[in-house]
């Protein structure tokens, strides 16, 4: 999505572990996108999951150590990734096979990108990344949208131009006027 989300919700809870975590080992989160008002679900499960579409099962875990479960679905299709060392896709309603890969090994397969990160920083030219620091900051608002969501208990309106929650308390949360020291965020950087 190339714009921030104008509506997020997110439900979840602790259901593995009683501990003092304040963010949900469960949750699932939907985000609503301006007009036409596409929308995208994303559902976060930690330690325990199902292994649907094939996980694990038709498409066993590369890294068993490293299972992941990721699934995109799309208009035309939908694409998994079983770990961090492979990912299948498939087209249509017969699941016809595209593009995949699945390296024994190698369970950190993004590991080029953080190494690009690390050497645009040691450079210092934004402009090697591989990917615009605008994307990151997008991708990252979408989880403190939705982890504000949860943590107020009802679903969120966003103006995407001013970047601001319109619920009073969320915003609150999110746009914190005073820091606790040594943690001061200077006015100007």
């Amino acid at each position: 999505m190339k714009e921030h989300p104008t509506e997020v919700t997110a439900v979840g809870g602790q259901f593995v572990h009683e501990d003092d975590r304040t963010s949900p080992t469960h949750v699932a989160m939907t985000f609503r996108f301006g007009d036409p008002q596409p929308m995208v679900t994303y559902e976060h499960r930690s330690w325990y999951t199902n292994c649907e579409a094939g996980l694990g099962g038709e498409y066993q875990f590369v890294q068993p150590n490293f299972p992941v479960g990721t699934m995109f679905f799309g208009s035309e299709g939908y694409m998994i990734f079983p770990d961090y060392s492979s990912y299948y896709t498939f087209f249509g309603p017969n699941r016809k096979p595209g593009p995949s890969k699945s390296e024994e090994g190698h369970p950190m397969a993004d590991l080029p990108h953080f190494q690009n990160w690390i050497a645009a920083i040691r450079g210092r030219n934004h402009e090697d990344l591989n990917a615009d620091i605008e994307e990151g900051h997008k991708s990252m608002a979408l989880s403190l949208l939705a982890r504000t969501a949860y943590q107020v208990g009802r679903s969120l309106r966003f103006d995407p131009a001013t970047e601001t929650v319109l619920d009073e308390e969320a915003d609150a949360m999110l746009n914190r006027p005073d820091y606790r020291e040594p943690y001061v965020v200077p006015k100007e950087v």
